[in-house]
């Protein structure tokens, strides 16, 4: 665990109810924000830059490496021997740690004031402030490039959870996005998560247990967020492509009408069991792209 005043604490916990203070770093001046432990060695994001600590000896824990970035270390992902810092300054910085005792700098992706990350498989989540979310291609993973971007408001930290990302946005408000495209993410949900700037989710069923803030635990029952689809339209050989998701192995019901302005003028155009993620449908019935409006929904 970090800490403002200390640095890095450990902590003995094989006794859950009395947890035991182990060691405490040394040489720390900055304050500590996030950290993440690989191996024998925990990296964290020191205010001004990136501090590895060795932890072999869990009693005394040792200031391994630095690296001045000389802005405002927020957030930090490790993967696959690079460490990716969210600095809320000079932006997103990578770093090769495979030496842990001299980390060097080999990327740099200009994020907005970015304050948290996450990186699953090739793709980075970033928490980028006014921004909101931007979302990184790590096929090159020294060059990040934008592929995905919403607008959620001040984005402050960001959690994915299967194919659902969580922002913590400005004071207390939580935005759910679905990510199957993580270059279009769809705003699926929304909840007052409490007052703070930090985020953790897990996600167990239809459920959703968040902490943030001064709330504590929160539980949402995500059952209607999750099983309602979530509908994208791009283009196949000249005619609409829609592409469903949602959960495998329910029934939705594609629909189109010509106007949003009558209601009950809806017309099937067909019915899906998702038997993956994503299931595409061609619609070519719609004479020289005529303007049509298209809906999925739970089969009744």
């Amino acid at each position: 665990m970090s800490d403002t005043g200390e640095g890095l604490q450990i902590l003995d916990v094989s006794n859950p109810a009395t947890p035991l203070r182990l060691g405490v770093s040394e040489g720390v001046s900055g304050l500590l924000g996030a950290f993440q432990t690989a191996g024998n060695f925990v990296y964290a994001a020191e205010e001004t830059g990136l501090t590895i600590f060795d932890v072999r000896d869990p009693k005394k824990p040792v200031r391994a490496g630095y690296y001045d970035i000389g802005g405002s270390a927020r957030g930090l992902e490790v993967v696959g021997g690079l460490a990716y810092v969210a600095d809320h300054e000079s932006g997103l910085e990578i770093f090769d740690v495979r030496n842990p005792e001299s980390p060097k700098r080999v990327g740099h992706y200009e994020a907005y004031k970015p304050l948290a990350i996450q990186i699953v498989r090739n793709v980075a989540y970033v928490a980028a402030s006014e921004r909101g979310l931007q979302i990184l291609d790590l096929s090159n993973p020294i060059k990040p490039v934008l592929v995905g971007y919403y607008d959620t408001g001040y984005a402050s930290d960001i959690r994915v959870a299967g194919s659902h990302a969580y922002v913590q946005v400005g004071y207390g408000g939580l935005r759910i996005l679905d990510i199957h495209d993580p270059a279009r993410p769809v705003l699926i949900g929304e909840a007052f998560s409490g007052f703070g700037f930090r985020v953790s989710v897990q996600e167990v069923g239809n459920f959703a247990y968040v902490s943030t803030g001064y709330r504590g635990l929160q539980i949402l029952d995500m059952t209607a967020t999750f099983s309602a689809p979530v509908l994208r339209i791009s283009q196949s050989a000249g005619s609409p492509a829609l592409q469903v998701s949602g959960v495998v192995g329910l029934n939705y019901v594609v629909e189109y009408a010509p106007a949003l302005s009558t209601a009950g003028n809806w017309t099937s155009l067909a019915a899906v069991t998702l038997t993956n993620e994503v299931q595409t449908i061609i619609d070519t019935t719609p004479p020289n792209w005529s303007q049509r409006f298209y809906r999925a929904r739970l089969a009744p």
